[in-house]
């Protein structure tokens, strides 16, 4: 994904995207250490697993996505993140033909 696909980046997100020949959208999350201490990086991931999980079935089949966190996520609010990833997937939800 990081090699052939394209970047969005957000006050809270990076959302490195790439379309496959898959049969459903993928989701990858990386959290370093910097971002804070563990109950925090596991807050965060299953925060951004869940948005992936309501978005799934408005994303086109053979979508891999790689979020990374930016500094500013750990303050974020489930709103926030859930806001602006569906903004930088606005694109892509909308190419996928499914609307909510």
């Amino acid at each position: 994904v990081k090699n052939q696909g394209r970047t969005s980046y957000g006050s809270c997100l990076i959302i490195e995207k790439l379309q496959t020949e898959g049969d459903f959208p993928r989701l990858g999350i990386t959290v370093i250490k910097r971002f804070g201490k563990a109950h925090q990086r596991v807050t965060f991931k299953r925060r951004v697993r869940e948005i992936f999980r309501k978005l799934h079935g408005r994303l086109p089949a053979g979508l891999e996505l790689s979020v990374k966190a930016r500094p500013f996520a750990r303050r974020a609010s489930y709103q926030q993140l859930e806001l602006e990833m569906e903004a930088l997937l606005g694109e892509e939800i909308a190419s996928s033909g499914c609307l909510e």
